[in-house]
């Protein structure tokens, strides 16, 4: 009995790479939100969204 592996493992490669694209989307989305935030003048709503972020490195 013999496997092809390329046919066992493409389901998962296929998902592998929609999760990483709806990632890249979802950052990209994210960072255009932060651009906008970052010309409020309430430094607690640019507070928070520091907050929030998870790409942000806490200092």
């Amino acid at each position: 009995m013999k496997i092809d592996l390329g046919e066992v493992l493409d389901p998962f490669r296929r998902h592998v790479i929609d999760i990483k694209d709806a990632l890249a989307h979802a950052r990209y989305r994210y960072d255009g939100l932060d651009l906008i935030l970052e010309t409020v003048s309430d430094s607690k709503v640019r507070g928070a969204s520091q907050e929030i972020s998870p790409w942000r490195v806490k200092r």
